[in-house]
């Protein structure tokens, strides 16, 4: 790394803990940790960017690209706000990570190497209580700064359960000397906890819908339940009458199948316009039924089973009732050469 970019003057030899060099990384922005990490992780600094790339593209990071573990500048090196955002709500959700960018400060013990205790201090002003920038509700996140890239702040906040994420980028200080990116994602941070609503469509696992199964062993229907907690972020206030679902079910559902076998989808809309697309799963395994019973039970239930059956019983009553008078006939038949002969 460059001589005079942030650091925390790791020596050769010199041991720390990962712990201590996840701090270091991400509250004083310690590029030597970074490199650290990075070689203990995977072995070089090539092969950790490499695990970079390919975890940022499994998160839908599709507009970022990796080169090193620090973010100095390199022309092969770039990402979007978008993606940082994706990357941070994926980071956010682990609670080593949450502790440490809401972390102010932290000291690393002295080591053999290093005769002095090393006090970190967070760049991040939106979580110091002495700022001017100081956001009560704000969590993390992360700053950056290069000759290239200027000013730019990942942050955080939560109020009454409601999590919100902002991005800026390439911004500078305005003429009073304020440090824009502190100010304008107080803005963005402030808009989002204070007019935008999480509205939660659905929980993991819950039933949304049941369908008819064909040839399933004491079944007749399959449940289908949600494959994942899905959400919605929405304008404070909005209707969520209006929140309507359809759902898309795969035609002809036969069994053998599988739990968690995806058997359709429901899609969300607000108004005209579509929110979520929420794949639905089914709730258990559900066995085939033994093939001659299938049959019989498709049989049983078919409309023309009961066609045929009354077709046959109509038959039958006409047919009896044909019978009975061609008795009738021969009985009156046979009085009659009765009578002739008693005539006689």
């Amino acid at each position: 790394i460059s001589f005079d970019s942030s650091k925390i003057c790791l020596s050769e030899g010199e041991q720390l803990t990962l712990s201590e060099l996840l701090y270091s990384l991400m509250i004083p922005s310690a590029n030597d940790a970074a490199n650290a990490i990075a070689e203990h992780i995977s072995g070089s600094i090539d092969a950790f960017a490499a695990e970079m790339n390919a975890k940022a593209k499994e998160l839908g990071a599709v507009n970022t690209h990796f080169v090193n573990p620090h973010g100095l500048h390199d022309e092969n090196h770039y990402t979007t706000a978008r993606d940082m955002a994706l990357i941070a709500k994926y980071a956010m959700t682990l609670p080593l990570f949450r502790q440490i960018v809401s972390t102010r400060t932290f000291a690393i013990e002295p080591t053999p190497q290093c005769k002095e205790k090393r006090c970190l201090t967070s760049t991040n002003h939106l979580t110091d209580p002495n700022s001017p920038y100081y956001y009560e509700f704000a969590t993390g996140i992360k700053t950056g700064y290069t000759d290239m890239a200027k000013n730019c702040l990942v942050s955080s906040a939560e109020k009454e359960g409601r999590k919100v994420i902002a991005v800026v980028m390439g911004d500078t200080m305005n003429e009073e000397g304020k440090t824009m990116s502190f100010v304008d994602s107080k803005v963005l941070l402030s808009y989002g906890i204070e007019n935008l609503e999480y509205v939660k469509l659905t929980t993991e696992g819950e039933l949304l819908s049941t369908i008819p199964v064909n040839n399933a062993k004491g079944e007749k229907e399959v449940t289908l339940n949600a494959l994942e907690t899905v959400g919605v972020t929405l304008p404070e206030g909005a209707e969520k009458g209006n929140i309507t679902k359809k759902e898309y079910i795969k035609e002809k559902i036969s069994a053998p199948i599988s739990k968690g076998e995806i058997l359709g989808r429901m899609d969300y809309y607000y108004g005209d316009k579509l929110l979520k697309q929420i794949y639905m799963t089914a709730d258990k395994d559900y066995e085939r039924q033994p093939f001659l019973l299938g049959i019989f039970k498709s049989v049983l239930t078919s409309i023309w089973f009961y066609i045929i059956i009354l077709i046959v019983f109509i038959f039958y009553v006409f047919s009896e009732i044909a019978a009975n008078k061609r008795k009738s006939r021969r009985r009156r038949r046979a009085d009659a050469v009765r009578k002739r002969n008693f005539a006689k």
